[in-house]
């Protein structure tokens, strides 16, 4: 059972919340015609701060092939600019999430369904993981922890079923899978590893971690 500002949120019920938050979410990133398209400044702003966090707004406006005056044209502010790639990471996740219906099937087969759902969303994930909550909304605080919450309980099903390994927590194996993700996104972009074998990757990695062993 997911929480959400201390209201019970049962597992049949999150798709519907989903796709509200997702709605939410696209509402926040929308905006009139601009010069350029807001969605791919987003994305090469992601794709540069999770590897830069410090990097400054010129610094974003040459990795999306842009101008700065046409960057503060998309967004007004740095601020403004970290607050619209959260929420955009987030309804992008959420949506890939939904899609991917960790609650249904063998835990290891929706794992997999997770895993090449969330690559082509890999970057904007790592993200909205490594951003500090206590700097967020109270909205956005709970439209991430129940998310969180719903890869949690993937694993822990797993654990439950005798499929994955029960002697490392849950939480940590959520962890291993976005650090993962970004690592198999970072290594396609410099052409270690094929963008196509992403989740193969991924999923081959991860799983040699987190299924039974004869150690256990």
């Amino acid at each position: 059972m997911l929480r959400v500002d201390g209201a019970a949120l049962q597992d049949h019920e999150f798709a519907t919340f989903s796709a509200l938050l997702r709605r939410c979410c696209l509402n926040r990133v929308s905006v009139a015609a601009v010069v350029t398209d807001r969605d791919q400044v987003l994305r090469a702003a992601a794709s540069l701060l999770v590897r830069n966090h410090g990097a400054s707004m010129t610094e974003v406006a040459e990795a999306a092939g842009i101008s700065r005056a046409t960057l503060h044209r998309v967004v007004p502010s740095r601020d403004a600019l970290l607050d619209q790639l959260l929420w955009l990471g987030l309804g992008e996740t959420v949506a890939a999430l939904t899609t991917a219906e960790p609650e249904t099937g063998e835990p290891l087969a929706a794992l997999e369904r997770v895993v090449s759902a969330l690559t082509p969303v890999a970057e904007l994930f790592r993200f909205v993981t490594t951003q500090p909550l206590d700097e967020t909304t109270p909205e956005f605080q709970a439209g991430f922890h129940a998310l969180d919450e719903r890869l949690t309980a993937l694993f822990r099903r797993g654990q439950d079923s005798g499929a994955f390994r029960g002697d490392l927590p849950a939480t940590w194996m959520v962890d291993a899978l976005a650090s993962l993700l970004f690592a198999a996104a970072l290594a396609a972009r410099a052409g270690r590893l094929p963008g196509n074998d992403n989740p193969r990757a991924v999923i081959d990695l991860l799983v040699g971690g987190v299924t039974r062993g004869e150690t256990e």
